[in-house]
């Protein structure tokens, strides 16, 4: 069995790249032939090929007049035609600004296709979270999010986009996701039940896992004297929907515990004005696994307050660290934290997160950090998700022939 997996980026491209990346290393652990097909650090994907100038040229300027991912531009690429000749499956996952839904049925057309569902956009008009917008159950009209990454446009082409893109549902394209929140989203857009499959993101566990708390925070520069140590985490420091404001309010109510708040991400002027004030630690933007996952142990508690999640990584890199979640009941993030047991999760109200916090006594993290890790490696080894996958690829292709 050859496999092809398609993402935007490498492993450093954030969660929907990490876990094709892991996909591809696991399968090839088992002796598959696996290929991960991928663009490193923003350059041009390799799928392009020589034809990589004139694809992206048309795609910037469709992507002006508010076509985003319409055409098959990448067509024009003899690579990206070979991945149905070569392979026995593709497997999807972060598609967007990379391939159209065009180029997806059109390669479906004679090897099966299965499309993990990282985010909503393969079943919107492309945008990656609807929130509280519905218009995608139908057809959408105007999509709220007009202007933001990828619908980087003015221009209202959503009802066309997403017409266009529902032809989808009747292709030889499975989809995968790895919340049941995420399956929902799917089956309310009305896309086929009996093509949506279950299969969680799994966790390395020989990385991620429990460490010695006293010396990493020597390591580290923090100090270790009792003070509680919170972390968290986003691309962006700043971003709105990964909650920096909430982090920002927890850490005030807490301040009569002077706790450290450790800080990954890419910084701005924007989050300095949010966490002015704090006892902060910034530790950057950390690409490298070992170092997230010191950072991880070390700490108390990992704020996750986003308000659309799916099913997130830095959850289960951090319940397999023996570290506890405090955030929002958001997207799948309940289906990854028993409340109360692994982490505290509240319905958008910090009072019940605060009052965790502060309860939270060495004893009780002691035992915390232990269901913590219990929970990662019950669910969540990438053995196991693997099996899962190999057995869905295995049903897909023979139903193909």
């Amino acid at each position: 069995m050859k496999v092809a997996l398609v993402s935007k980026s490498d492993v450093r491209g954030g969660g929907a790249s990490a876990v094709a990346a892991e996909i591809t290393r696991h399968l090839a652990k088992r002796g598959y032939s696996a290929s991960h097909f991928n663009a490193e650090d923003g350059a041009e994907h390799p799928l392009y090929g020589n034809a990589g100038s004139l694809i992206r040229r048309l795609k910037k300027i469709e992507g002006k007049r508010g076509y985003r991912d319409h055409n098959a531009f990448e067509l024009l690429s003899s690579t990206v035609r070979k991945l149905r000749q070569d392979f026995d499956i593709v497997h999807m996952h972060d598609l967007s600004t990379t391939l159209s839904h065009e180029t997806v049925s059109w390669i479906a057309r004679k090897t099966p296709v299965l499309w993990t569902l990282h985010d909503c956009s393969p079943f919107t008009a492309g945008c990656l979270y609807p929130g509280d917008c519905t218009q995608f159950h139908s057809t959408c009209q105007y999509c709220p999010r007009l202007g933001d990454w990828p619908l980087q446009t003015r221009k209202n082409r959503v009802k066309t986009l997403h017409t266009r893109r529902k032809k989808l549902q009747n292709s030889n394209v499975h989809f995968s996701a790895p919340s049941h929140w995420m399956l929902e989203q799917y089956k309310s857009a009305g896309w086929p039940e009996e093509k949506a499959h279950f299969i969680t993101n799994g966790v390395d566990l020989e990385i991620f896992r429990p460490r010695a708390v006293t010396e990493l925070r020597a390591k580290h520069g923090i100090p270790d004297d009792g003070r509680p140590v919170y972390l968290f985490s986003a691309s962006h420091l700043g971003d709105s929907r990964k909650g920096p404001k909430t982090v920002a309010e927890i850490a005030n109510q807490l301040k009569d515990k002077n706790p450290t708040i450790v800080l990954v991400g890419r910084y701005s002027s924007l989050a300095a004005d949010l966490f002015e004030g704090l006892n902060i630690v910034h530790a950057g933007f950390v690409k490298d696994d070992e170092t997230r996952a010191e950072l991880y142990s070390l700490c108390d508690a990992t704020f996750v307050f986003s308000k659309e999640e799916n099913c997130p990584l830095i959850v289960l890199e951090c319940l397999a660290s023996g570290t506890p979640i405090a955030g929002f009941a958001s997207g799948g993030i309940p289906e990854l934290v028993e409340n109360g047991v692994t982490g505290v999760l509240s319905n958008g109200d910090i009072e019940p997160v605060a009052r965790y916090l502060r309860n939270l006594s060495p004893e009780k993290l002691s035992t915390t950090r232990v269901a913590c890790r219990k929970a990662a490696v019950n669910g969540h080894d990438y053995n196991d998700v693997c099996k899962s996958y190999i057995s869905l690829y295995q049903k897909l292709i023979e139903q193909n022939k």
